[in-house]
């Protein structure tokens, strides 16, 4: 049988979450993993190998586009429940599209990966998100389709596409009061999501649901203006608020990144913080003041949590 270059399967996908569909900057991922447990005599050892659990994930990087609708997507934990179920009380699918028109369809999906923003004049916005799927609600494992199908979908028309919604920009940087009311970074701000996710298992049925434990938000950038005596004295390590056992709280203010136009980002890191280590370089071609990481701090309001984040458009 002659082979047919035709019949090669290939091509990119749009990748569709919570209603919302999203163009990658490179390619889309479908991983799915199997994990499983030894069957084991002591006369034969090892002689097989049994399904405990499986992982289905979707890794891609979004194109760049800067909406709410997006945003609330890829970001749904500004204000975290924890405790709670990621996948809530309903299953939410992901699609995705293959230009090909083959279409995958995971059960119930969410977001267990938010993408760092990388707030840049020469970069896009997003790094790598992940989505993860879990078993279909009031299904089992030997359901048919429980965890994804594959069937066939049209490609999603791109008549929409607006290349001026990936938005790069001269970003304005304020931490505060004077002298970091205007910052200059190196090369922009990055803002990282790391979530912390406990898996909930069934004996027989695997990994049903995830709960999110934890998340915490960062944000690091070189600064190119500040002196050493600047990035030094708000390490407050020493004087008033560098007590063993002073909060770090009192010392964040909101980092607030906006862009100039309207439609441009607005990103706020609630209450960061100087945490961490620090180093200062001497050197011939060596800059001064290396990588500062700022770590966002959560208020409490009339018994209430705070945001650790807010995702904004400029002139909305």
């Amino acid at each position: 049988m002659s082979l047919d270059r035709t019949n090669i399967i290939r091509g990119p996908c749009m990748v569709e979450l919570g209603s919302q569909k999203f163009l990658t900057k490179g390619d889309a991922v479908l991983e799915i993993t199997k994990r499983g447990f030894p069957i084991e005599t002591a006369d034969y050892g090892k002689i097989e190998e049994r399904l405990e659990d499986s992982e289905v994930k979707v890794r891609f990087t979004p194109a760049g586009v800067w909406a709410t609708a997006l945003n609330a997507v890829l970001f749904p934990h500004a204000d975290p429940t924890f405790g709670a179920s990621i996948f809530g009380a309903s299953d939410a699918p992901c699609y995705i599209w293959g230009q090909d028109d083959v279409k995958v369809t995971i059960a119930a999906a969410a977001i267990t990966k938010m993408p760092s923003i990388f707030l840049s004049a020469t970069k896009t916005l997003f790094g790598e998100c992940e989505i993860s799927g879990v078993l279909a609600k009031g299904t089992t494992r030997v359901t048919a389709n429980s965890v994804f199908t594959v069937g066939s979908g049209s490609y999603p028309a791109l008549t929409s596409f607006d290349r001026t919604a990936i938005r790069t920009c001269r970003y304005g940087f304020v931490w505060g009061s004077s002298p970091w009311d205007e910052i200059h970074p190196e090369a922009g701000v990055q803002v990282d999501f790391n979530m912390n996710l406990e898996p909930v298992k069934g004996d027989t049925e695997g990994t049903i649901d995830m709960t999110l434990s934890g998340v915490e938000v960062t944000a690091r950038f070189v600064p190119l203006t500040q002196t050493l005596a600047n990035a030094l004295d708000k390490m407050l390590i020493q004087g008033s608020g560098g007590g063993i056992g002073d909060t770090f709280f009192t010392q964040g203010a909101d980092l607030v990144v906006t862009g100039p136009a309207n439609g441009d980002p607005k990103v706020t890191v609630k209450k960061a913080a100087f945490v961490d280590s620090f180093q200062s370089r001497w050197g011939g071609g060596t800059k001064r003041l290396s990588e500062m990481l700022l770590r966002a701090q959560r208020g409490i309001t009339s018994g209430d949590p705070d945001p650790l984040f807010a995702l904004e458009t400029v002139g909305v």
